[in-house]
């Protein structure tokens, strides 16, 4: 198990007491306190446990302070119990549900009880809000279902999963800047060019640099630091515009920036009421991460700020600009999007293959054809290949979060295998990329920078922008396609390896250790860790956790230019010191659990 990915299973109402609650029952628990009372309980467990961590990185201290407070002893102590394992984490409190204690009380809360004055009885609604997370897909299985049925049943249970867990901080903001600068600069000749930053600066009245600055310090205004402090001082809790006040940027951007991300509570109970799509969907949040406070105890109380979902806030960085530009330009940009991706991802495979037993060639050609593009790029070591898809298909709320396999299965097929037109995608270019090579062909004249006699395997992988592509399942489900459009009888057994889907955020963390493993190598390892592919690839041992060296530089590089808008007369090499001491300890804590 790598020290990046351990795994947490969460306690229920139905677990603890027998029995699964409704959702009406739950609705009735939640109803009864008072709505902005309810949005700062969960505004708070957020900050003081920091739910978007890891779980051995999160505040341990401060989500047992929690089971004391919320719960009554005799459910306390068995929590406690819970909490102490390690393999799994055990824990009550996650993203996913405080999105959907939010989400609900937007919904359904009045003026009833302050929340923050009974918080003994608050701990159960929590508990059952848990049992509302799945789609009861994996109950009852027919004994006669495929294997795409039976993984497809999986997937659609497992990807809010995925989406709930703790990306690497540093990497998620370097690659959404660097895809929305430089790699989409690269390619400003495009005839579908889009030019997202600037859409975004017109539309919303903020400079990138400053956008990306104070998304980075509200951010670290809600971190560790704060986890602790709001424990003695509450009324800390929600971000005020004075806190701005010693920053370089003036009224004018931060009001322009709150009203970005924020939302009043009833303008946010519309964008649910007209566009969610069950428990899971957290696209409300997506969209409005923060909501606005006025405290009912205090007259004439001034505007704030509440933290509801500090991971989607910081996805912000790239989504927001994304999302602005998608207005007006969806069918440019999804094709231009793709194309940007592409020249993310070459670049990191290149950087990561430098110096290293691997090569790497992006968007390989057939020899005497430069209009026949093998795939989108190749990573070879010395007896094994890696042919590789990239897809930075994004895909739609109702297919995720309905809970609907069918509706799910058709756009997967659509994005990643064959779209409504018949154009060959993701799975099915991977598996003409196998056939151009290999069938009845001699590799060496389609391609000869690589010397094929001495290869003996073949790995394929589709890596995507979408954390759908990590989801458990997804690389079995997608195997079910390929063994459609392969006939494994023309190839030697074990030449050609199943496939492996991979997000781009699991790809950027194996990156980091090339230099000692190879990619080839790493699926294999996939491959011997689960047959089927259900492990992750963020799952397979790599030891210490580390980062990828070149995206350190560009994080740094990144922050030297907007740490000063937020932080001015900051020493800059102490303040990227403290980073890194940071991230060390938290590889130690990481380490000891």
């Amino acid at each position: 198990m790598s020290g990046h990915t351990l795994p947490a299973v969460y306690e229920s109402f139905e677990e603890l007491f027998g029995r699964k609650t409704s959702i009406d029952e739950l609705i009735a628990e939640i109803s009864k306190y008072e709505r902005s009372s309810m949005l700062w309980i969960c505004a708070e467990i957020v900050c003081r446990v920091q739910l978007w961590a890891r779980p051995g990185a999160r505040n341990r201290a401060n989500y047992s302070r929690y089971l004391q407070e919320l719960f009554e002893p005799s459910v306390g102590r068995r929590l406690v119990t819970g909490q102490n394992s390690v393999r799994p984490f055990r824990f009550v409190f996650h993203r996913r549900q405080i999105d959907l204690v939010a989400k609900l009380a937007l919904q359904h809360c009045g003026n009833g009880l302050d929340a923050r004055e009974h918080r003994n009885e608050l701990g159960v609604l929590f508990l059952m809000a848990n049992d509302h997370l799945d789609h009861g897909l994996l109950r009852n299985v027919p004994v006669d279902a495929d294997a795409r049925e039976r993984t497809i049943r999986l997937v659609t249970e497992m990807l809010a999963v995925q989406e709930g867990s703790s990306p690497a901080i540093s990497n998620l903001f370097t690659r959404g800047h660097l895809m929305l600068t430089r790699y989409a600069r690269e390619l400003a000749t495009a005839h579908d060019f889009v030019d997202v930053v600037g859409e975004f600066e017109r539309k919303v009245g903020l400079n990138l640099a400053d956008f990306e600055a104070m998304v980075f310090a509200v951010h670290a205004r809600f971190g560790a630091q704060m986890s602790n402090t709001v424990v003695a001082n509450p009324e800390l809790l929600p971000l005020k515009r004075e806190d701005f006040a010693q920053t370089a940027l003036s009224p004018e951007k931060v009001e322009a920036f709150l009203k970005f991300v924020s939302i009043s509570p009833e303008d946010l109970k519309n964008e649910i009421l007209q566009s969610d799509t069950g428990s899971n969907d957290a696209t409300p949040f997506r969209k409005y991460p923060m909501v606005q406070h006025l405290d009912p105890r205090i007259e004439e109380a001034k505007e704030a700020h509440l933290m509801i979902d500090n991971l989607t806030f910081i996805e912000r960085a790239q989504t927001g600009p994304y999302w602005v530009a998608n207005e007006d330009h969806s069918e440019n940009l999804r094709t231009f999007w793709g194309a940007v991706f592409e020249r993310y991802v070459n670049d990191l495979l290149s950087r990561a293959c430098t110096a290293t037993a691997s090569r790497f060639f992006a968007d390989p050609r057939q020899h005497g054809r430069p209009d026949v593009q093998i795939c989108d790029g190749i990573i070879a070591t010395e007896n094994a290949v890696v042919l590789m898809e990239y897809k930075a298909s994004m895909f739609r709320a109702d297919s995720k979060y309905l809970g609907d396999r069918h509706r799910l299965l058709r756009e997967i097929e659509k994005k990643w295998v064959r779209n409504e037109k018949g154009s060959k995608k993701g799975v099915e270019q991977l598996a003409a990329a196998v056939r151009l090579l290999f069938d009845g062909k001699n590799p060496q004249s389609i391609f000869p920078e690589i010397d094929w006699a001495k290869i003996e395997r073949v790995h394929l992988c589709l890596v995507t922008l979408d954390t759908l592509g990590e989801t458990i399942g997804m690389s079995a489900l997608l195997n079910t396609y390929l063994t459609e459009g392969l006939d494994s009888t023309n190839y030697p057994q074990g030449f050609i390896c199943p496939l492996h889907c991979v997000d781009i955020a699991s790809l950027e963390r194996v990156t980091a250790y090339f230099d000692a493993v190879s990619l080839p190598e790493l699926l294999s390892r996939r491959l011997q860790l689960t047959t089927d592919l259900s492990a992750s690839l963020s799952m397979v041992n790599l030891a210490t956790p580390r980062l990828n060296p070149w995206i350190e530089s560009e994080w740094e590089a990144i922050g030297r230019q907007i740490v000063p808008i937020v932080f001015p007369g900051a020493d800059m090499d102490q303040f990227f010191a403290g980073l890194r001491e940071n991230y060390e300890r938290v590889v130690r804590e990481l380490a000891a659990n």
